[in-house]
C-alpha cells in the first residue's frame, strides 16, 4: 500500500533579497566591455553548496555571461576578483 504524500516545505533559498537588488541595480555586467542586459546576480559558492547571500559571493552578470558561468567556462577564481573589485569600487 501506498503511503500519503507528505509535502516537504521549499527553503527559502534567497536570504538578502536587497542586497541582491542593490547589486542588479548597481551598475553594467561585470565581465569587462559587456553591457548586456538583463542582469542576474550569481552566486559564486551557490546556495546549495553553502553559500550565502554576502558581497563577497556575489557577482553581478547579464544572462549570456550567467550562461557561461553555468557551464563551467568562466573561472571561480575570475568570478570572485570580480566580486573584490565591485566591492573596492562601492566603497571608494
Amino acid at each position: 500500500m501506498l503511503q500519503p504524500r507528505v509535502p516537504i516545505p521549499k527553503v527559502k533559498r534567497i536570504v538578502d533579497q536587497d542586497l541582491i537588488d542593490r547589486i542588479r541595480e548597481s551598475g553594467s555586467c561585470q565581465i569587462f566591455g559587456c553591457n548586456e542586459h538583463p542582469l542576474h546576480v550569481h552566486h559564486i559558492k551557490s546556495k546549495g553548496s553553502g553559500g550565502d547571500d554576502v558581497s563577497e559571493n556575489l557577482v553581478r552578470v547579464c544572462w549570456k555571461h550567467h550562461a557561461k558561468i553555468h557551464s563551467g567556462n568562466i573561472a571561480r577564481d575570475v568570478l570572485r576578483k570580480l566580486a573584490l573589485k565591485r566591492i573596492q569600487e562601492e566603497a571608494a
